[in-house]
């Protein structure tokens, strides 16, 4: 069953989606040359649902990142869990 679904539109007529489940997950790289952004969609061992969003350094250098904001979802009351930085 898909936990997380997500879309993407650009020159091509046609917009694209993709599912992921709980061990697939989903990530997006959205990036131009010299900046980009990361989504990552997760879920932990309680199967709550994690949201990351990640700074990168853009096609140039896709692997310098940095954690811009986290958040977690708690999967029986589907409010956010507060993270020890908030």
């Amino acid at each position: 069953m898909s936990v997380f679904y997500g879309s993407i539109e650009g020159s091509a007529k046609t917009e694209v989606t993709r599912r992921g489940n709980q061990v697939s997950g989903l990530t997006s790289h959205t990036r131009g040359w010299n900046y980009g952004i990361k989504v990552v969609c997760s879920t932990d061992t309680m199967n709550n649902e994690i949201y990351e969003v990640w700074e990168t350094g853009g096609s140039d250098n896709a692997t310098t990142t940095n954690l811009l904001k986290k958040t977690t979802i708690d999967s029986n009351t589907q409010e956010v869990i507060p993270n020890e930085k908030d």
